[in-house]
């Protein structure tokens, strides 16, 4: 994506479903590169100290496998395929920068860097996508320098991805899980079940092709909500999981964003056409 494409993307982000009251709790913005062969313990620091007077507070944690979308000819028949590929961990840990608030982090290892916001109580406020994505932006390019004065590698990424998490709460539209019809447009028969029985537990996947201009398949866009029971409580909730996840069509700083303004507009629409408007409505979406 052209960096003029990436700014016509932004400028028309007007036109985007708005909510009052969304029921946002996370949002991810991420790179995938090949892994930083020369990168050491010390380099994980030295990282760190470019970043520590917003994010003072660091955390070790196991490192994420690769991911790769692939979009590969059709299997023979008989055959299984998967849309994505995983491989190993790389060997050093996956380090986390956090504020002090605790609502965003930085996450960092051999082959991998994202910035998280998270819904923390004394936080509340979405702070809004174009607010992390200039962040973000300017601590890849941060990461990028860093890489190349240092002689560890370079940061080429292979993989962009943006996801935002929702927490359904039950409230005055919904109360039990068999009621997911009330709440996603697609489970509208979520409640017939065998012998009219009221299911327990609901999950539901699904996932889009994100073809470019030229009718190529380079992204997608994948959906997952999945029931479950809120900490404090333990109130029914529903947590939907939507990602755009795929290949840059270089490793330009401009064409990252691109995909991340792309990303963004697909999971931001697809979230209001995948819920209903009696959720619309509780969540105050904004008329234009």
């Amino acid at each position: 994506m052209s960096a003029q494409a990436s700014k016509q993307d932004r400028a028309s982000d007007h036109d985007l479903p708005e909510f009052r009251d969304p029921p946002l709790a996370e949002v991810v913005l991420g790179i995938q590169f090949d892994p930083l062969v020369g990168m050491a313990a010390a380099h994980m620091d030295a990282i760190w100290e470019l970043f520590r007077q917003t994010f003072p507070r660091t955390e070790d944690r196991q490192p994420l496998l690769a991911t790769f979308e692939r979009f590969d000819p059709p299997p023979e028949p008989g055959a299984v395929q998967w849309n994505l590929d995983l491989f190993a961990r790389p060997s050093l840990p996956r380090c986390w920068f956090i504020n002090d608030s605790g609502d965003e982090l930085l996450q960092l290892q051999q082959d991998r860097f994202l910035h998280n916001w998270r819904k923390v109580k004394s936080q509340p406020e979405y702070p809004r996508y174009a607010h992390l994505r200039q962040s973000f932006e300017e601590e890849v390019e941060a990461l990028r320098r860093f890489a190349a004065h240092n002689g560890i590698g370079v940061v080429k990424p292979n993989q962009c991805e943006i996801t935002y998490i929702n927490h359904i709460v039950a409230g005055a539209h919904w109360r039990e899980h068999w009621q997911a019809a009330r709440v996603f447009r697609p489970l509208a028969d979520a409640d017939a079940g065998p012998f009219s029985a009221r299911p327990e537990h609901v999950r539901w996947e699904t996932a889009f092709v994100m073809r470019e201009d030229d009718g190529e398949p380079r992204r997608r866009l994948h959906v997952s909500v999945v029931s479950g029971f809120i900490q404090e409580g333990g109130a029914p909730m529903f947590a939907m999981t939507l990602t755009a996840r795929g290949a840059p069509i270089c490793d330009e700083l401009t064409d990252i964003m691109g995909f991340l303004d792309l990303g963004h507009r697909w999971i931001v629409r697809s979230f209001a056409d995948l819920t209903t408007e009696a959720m619309h409505a509780a969540w105050g979406r904004k008329t234009r």
